[in-house]
């Protein structure tokens, strides 16, 4: 096996020796706890440069870059509030269907848009779609309990039906 290859421009490092007794632990310790100490106090003072760094920054920028990145916030600012009443719009409709807000959520989540017209529209044609579909769900059951329903014993016969029908097809000829 070959020996691997040093950098000969690294200086060799020697492990130290284990310390053989508790006042050179100690002081190891000490040397240690020293060492975390200056460590965050340089981070303490790299983190005030960097808020320094960022005050002069602001500081020497021009009156327009200060205006467009307010102007940017603003319109940030007004996309957001657009968004959240075209929410609250589409929300009012949806939380008239008869569904739970648990139910008609991830549905408010895809129609929201900054559009808030565009979005209570949307709103409006699901509340109808989900309208149509409970009314022809109802039709349908209706219709299946009258046609499983027998009628009662003595009763009237459904409507439609003519009592003398049966008579009249026994005597006809056939």
């Amino acid at each position: 096996m070959s020996e691997p290859l040093v950098d000969p421009t690294e200086p060799i490092v020697e492990p130290d020796p284990e310390p053989e007794n508790n006042e050179e632990l100690e002081a190891l310790q000490r040397e240690l706890d020293a060492a975390k100490l200056a460590k965050k106090k340089a981070e303490s003072a790299l983190e005030s440069v960097r808020k320094e760094n960022s005050q002069l920054k602001k500081a020497t920028k021009t009156e327009a870059e200060l205006l467009e990145e307010q102007k940017k916030e603003v319109e940030e600012n007004a996309r957001k509030y657009k968004t959240l009443m075209a929410g609250a719009r589409a929300k009012n409709v949806l939380s008239t269907t008869g569904l739970s807000e648990d139910e008609y959520s991830p549905i408010l989540e895809l129609i929201i848009g900054e559009d808030e017209d565009k979005t209570e529209a949307i709103a409006t044609e699901l509340k109808s779609l989900l309208a149509s579909q409970e009314k022809k769900l109802e039709k349908a059951i209706r219709e299946k309990i009258l046609k499983e329903t027998p009628p009662p014993p003595g009763g009237k016969p459904p409507e439609g039906a003519d009592p003398f029908e049966e008579r009249i097809k026994k005597y006809e000829r056939k």
